[in-house]
């Protein structure tokens, strides 16, 4: 049982860290403060996004493992179609946005 437990939280969180990524990329390139943000606390932006992700991976792992009930395969199987359609959907969109962008 902890075992998928820990398959949903994981999957949750990757579900939640796929989306930061998306939204903070797109919004660091229309704020220039936020990206000097980002820049100020590595020396770069894209280095702070990816510890800034990992933070979100963490969090929300320690928030569904702990916080959510029991967990069964037929949940896991619709997160993790989710997570694909998530990725799916990222990329597109992040693509998009630069080509459109520049």
């Amino acid at each position: 049982m902890k075992t998928l437990k820990s398959i949903n939280a994981s999957v949750t969180a990757s579900l939640y860290s796929v989306w930061f990524v998306v939204v903070i990329t797109m919004a660091a390139e229309f704020s220039p403060g936020l990206k000097n943000w980002l820049k100020s606390l590595t020396g770069h932006h894209w280095v702070s996004k990816s510890w800034l992700t990992i933070a979100v991976f963490i969090l929300m792992f320690c928030v569904y493992y702990f916080m959510s009930g029991d967990a069964s395969e037929n949940k896991i199987q619709k997160r993790l179609m989710r997570l694909n359609v998530s990725i799916i959907l990222g990329v597109l969109l992040i693509l998009g946005f630069y080509l459109w962008h520049y």
